[in-house]
């Protein structure tokens, strides 16, 4: 990086200078990094880390700086996970942060746009189906006035940060998202539910129609069905599956986290436990197809 001053350069002192064609920020944050001042990159999920990996693993996968990204890309796929799970229990932390500080969402959350530069510059595949996702549950807006302080103020995206090759794959990728849930994800769910001999194999022993899940089966697809009707809920699906459909399991696990509990008041807990492994089964299942959904195989790298 710096051993090929330029032919006829300017001289400090007698030394050759270098001229980098870089971004001065992140040729400062690579040399931050490289003095140790960087700190915010050891907690999970920092708010403030993106701004501080960009330039030096950017420019480390530039020149070949193989040390850096062998600390810095775990660190990315730590915050911004490829597994379901990883993904889920990353919702939950950052669920339990917001309600523990009050802090905005907007303020607490990592940028995804700048996740798929990163992603992208930094030739890190693995974390941008995380990323993808997480934009395509963002409507992109321009920034919201300085003035404005809301508590419940809605993310925004930074679309100067994404190139058309992005934009092309988010919006492909939000079609794709929503047609699997309407066109796979529904009617998965709804013959799961409308077929006792599958909810038996999850349910292993229904305590409501005497082992069959004949009884629980009829109530499980009426509720399901009842989500698909509801306009609002619907709508939260669509926008943001693999979250909502883990707040409809936990809702049929605990009939007391929403109102709607009551309509699976007669279905024992042992098929609800099984409806509930069906729903979080379906979302994995679509998480495994971002890769797909996003187009990240046409990548050159």
């Amino acid at each position: 990086m710096l051993e090929l001053p330029n032919a006829g350069g300017e001289k400090i002192d007698g030394a050759a200078c270098v001229d980098l064609p870089d971004s001065w920020l992140h040729v400062r944050s690579l040399l931050k990094f490289l003095y140790g001042f960087t700190t915010v990159v050891h907690e999970k999920c920092h708010h403030g880390t993106l701004d501080v990996v960009s330039g030096p693993l950017i420019l480390a996968t530039k020149y070949e700086m193989d040390d850096i990204r062998r600390q810095l890309v775990p660190v990315l796929e730590r915050d911004w996970p490829s597994a379901y799970s990883d993904w889920m229990q990353v919702e939950t932390e950052l669920g339990e942060r917001l309600t523990r500080t009050r802090a905005r969402p907007i303020d607490e959350r990592q940028s995804p746009a700048m996740a798929v530069q990163i992603g992208t510059q930094a030739r890190i595949r693995s974390i941008l189906p995380a990323a993808y996702y997480d934009l395509s549950r963002i409507l992109l807006r321009p920034p919201p006035p300085a003035n404005v302080d809301y508590y419940y103020q809605s993310r925004w995206v930074n679309s100067a940060l994404l190139e058309r090759d992005d934009l092309e794959r988010l919006a492909v990728g939000r079609e794709r998202i929503g047609y699997y849930v309407r066109q796979q994800l529904h009617p998965n769910v709804l013959q799961a539910a409308t077929a006792p001999a599958h909810m038996e194999q999850l349910a292993f022993s229904c305590t409501a129609g005497g082992g069959t899940a004949r009884v629980c089966t009829p109530i499980l697809k009426y509720w399901w069905a009842a989500r698909r009707q509801s306009a609002s809920r619907w709508e939260l699906v669509l926008q943001d599956p693999v979250r909502e459909i883990e707040v409809l399991a936990d809702g049929v696990l605990d009939l007391t986290k929403w109102s709607w509990g009551g309509d699976l008041t007669d279905a024992c807990v042992s098929c609800r436990g099984g409806f509930a492994r069906v729903l979080r089964s379906e979302a994995e299942s679509l998480w495994k197809k971002l890769p797909e959904f996003f187009q990240l195989d046409s990548l050159p790298f």
